[in-house]
């Protein structure tokens, strides 16, 4: 009986290392890829703007999605829930890597906005 409260602590031990390990290696891997941006799992064109690159302004509304400043000649789509908006390519890739729901709050009430599509094209 002793045998194996020793074998079963040798294994917590163990699993405790490949964990530790495995975060860390995460970690690194991470640190040496830069920030970690997923893409999309279709391959369908959607880009994703890296803030670092843009400086902090934010006087454009921006696809909540990939950081993009919308732009009102694609299709621009508000979630009516928490109003983040989108590209209606990145409705796509958002129908098909997660299930139609929004990014930000997670619900799937996501409505075409011709309005702020007008207010851009007008400002532009």
């Amino acid at each position: 009986m002793r045998i194996e409260f020793v074998l079963a602590g040798l294994g917590l031990v163990a699993f405790a290392w490949f964990k530790r390990n495995a975060a860390q290696a995460r970690e690194q891997d991470a640190e040496r890829r830069g920030t970690y941006r997923p893409g999309s799992a279709s391959g369908d064109g959607v880009k994703f703007r890296d803030p670092s690159q843009t400086g902090r302004d934010h006087e454009r509304p921006r696809d909540a999605f990939t950081g993009e400043d919308l732009n009102p000649e694609r299709m621009i789509y508000q979630c009516q829930s928490c109003r983040a908006w989108y590209h209606g390519d990145t409705l796509k890739s958002l129908s098909r890597d997660h299930h139609g729901r929004c990014v930000m709050c997670g619900e799937s009430d996501l409505l075409r906005d011709r309005v702020t599509e007008d207010r851009l094209a007008s400002s532009s």
